[in-house]
Order: structure tokens, then C-alpha cells, then sequence
């Protein structure tokens, strides 16, 4: 299943969920001709039960954002491309206890922000991240 599509330049990452044998797992498409065809590239699951909750382009490539773990325990993760081909998962740390998730990514030049929530047993808070820092 697609959930996620970006476009830098002539450059196309799609991301989305591949269910196997084992459970779902996350997936990349990559095209490097606008869409004119299309290569599926690695993306390394971070743990267990990954989800890829959205995908930004912005001058240096590639951010994508996920969670992993199990319910009501799931931990950001942050997925980098240089050009769509190649991606590093990256922790997210200082986030608190509870279950968090980024729901959507914004680019300005080379910086990305974040937003998404952390659910406890107390209630909701939303959760703004700076993800300026991360290097692809």
C-alpha cells in the first residue's frame, strides 16, 4: 500500500507499507526520471511493527518520519535520503514516556519540522519537532 509520495527535482520517493509472511514492513520506490520509471530501493525496518507516517522533500533530499513498537509503546523514528536511494533510520530522543507519532513534515531549505502527539494515559500533547540537524 502507497501512503507517501515526494518530489525533489526530477527526483520521486514513494513509501508505503508491503505486507509478507512475517507482518508489514516498510517500502521505497525510487525514480529518478520524474516518474518515468521507478526502482523499489532498501529501507530498513528500525524495530518491530514500523509505520511510515509521512515524507518531505527539501533541499538536501529526503525526511521521512515513522513509529515502531507495540501499542500504546511506540517510539518516533526518522528515515534520511540523500536521493531517495539510500536511507538511515535515526532516534528520536527526549520525547517522554507514552506512544508518540509525526504526522506530518514541512521543509524550508535544508531545515524539516515535524508535528505529531504523544499519547499517555494522563491524555494527548502535541509534539513540534526541529529536525534541522539531521544530516543525509
Amino acid at each position: 500500500m502507497l501512503q507517501q509520495v515526494a518530489i525533489s527535482g526530477n527526483r520521486v520517493t514513494a513509501l508505503g507499507q508491503e505486507i509478507k509472511a512475517g507482518g508489514a514492513v516498510p517500502f521505497a520506490e525510487q525514480s529518478a526520471d520524474g516518474g518515468a520509471s521507478w526502482r523499489q530501493v532498501p529501507f530498513p525496518a528500525p524495530g518491530p511493527d514500523p509505520v511510515v507516517t509521512a515524507l518531505a522533500a527539501d533541499s538536501g533530499g529526503f525526511t521521512a518520519a515513522g513509529r515502531y513498537g507495540a501499542p500504546g509503546q511506540q517510539t518516533v523514528v526518522i528515515w534520511t535520503s540523500a536521493s531517495g536511494t539510500t536511507w538511515t533510520p535515526a532516534q528520536v530522543s527526549g520525547l517522554g514516556r507514552g506512544s508518540q507519532q509525526v504526522t506530518a513534515l514541512a521543509s524550508s531549505g535544508s531545515a524539516v519540522t515535524g508535528i505529531g502527539s504523544t499519547a499517555t494515559a494522563r491524555g494527548l500533547q502535541f509534539l513540534l519537532l526541529a529536525l534541522s540537524d539531521i544530516t543525509k
